[in-house]
């Protein structure tokens, strides 16, 4: 193989490389949850462990001109990089993240459901068709609808078993009397918190 073959091949690579960097951090948050989202994580994260580490060893081997070679070095380093962000950075900044971009689509959901522009039942789990999902291990949302109000479920980690957090809205008085109780039980506790007016965010609810 010739020096500009192989310079597209690891510019291919690192190019990889840098998108699975950039999607690993997503995947872990908005799609993965119990015991299968860590073994799909892992693999993505070992797939560009490898794809950089194979450049990192032809950067080193000076086989053809580093100038060239440090372009998908950079790019492989970057992607790796920000794949392991899922380690070293909290999860209360990808939460945050999560809250920022999504805010204006889940407030949109809600008022749909008040308007009954979206039909429901009173107990549901509904699929929503979202391009970016804003709800964890499917994009899907708990609906609870009663005369008193609406209750939404907007899962942040579907989690393992009986291990969950989300996102939730409410309106209905008991529903927010119980939520309440759980921030008097939890004061120190930033995993049960209210966020704005009928908002809050809970573990476990």
């Amino acid at each position: 193989m010739n020096t500009f073959n192989r310079f597209q091949l690891e510019i291919l690579l690192a190019a990889i490389a840098l998108i699975l960097g950039l999607y690993i951090p997503y995947d872990a948050h908005f799609n993965t949850s119990g015991p299968f989202g860590f073994f799909e994580s892992l693999f993505f994260i070992l797939l560009c462990y490898g794809i950089t580490f194979n450049i990192v060893l032809n950067f080193f081997a000076k086989k053809w001109e580093k100038k060239k070679r440090f372009i998908p070095l950079l790019l492989a380093l970057t992607g790796t990089t920000i794949a392991c962000s899922i380690f070293y950075v909290d999860h209360r900044t990808f939460e945050e993240i999560d809250w920022l971009m999504n805010y204006d689509t889940r407030n949109r959901i809600v008022k749909e459901i008040l308007n009954k522009q979206t039909k429901t039942e009173e107990f549901k789990l509904q699929q929503l068709h979202t391009w970016i999902p804003v709800s964890n291990g499917g994009n899907e949302i708990f609906v609870q609808k009663s005369k008193a109000g609406i209750t939404v479920k907007f899962w942040i980690d579907r989690g393992f078993l009986d291990t969950h957090s989300e996102f939730v809205f409410t309106n209905c008085p008991e529903e927010l009397a119980a939520i309440h109780h759980l921030l008097k039980v939890h004061p120190n506790n930033d995993n049960y918190r209210k966020i704005e007016s009928n908002w809050y965010r809970l573990n476990n609810y």
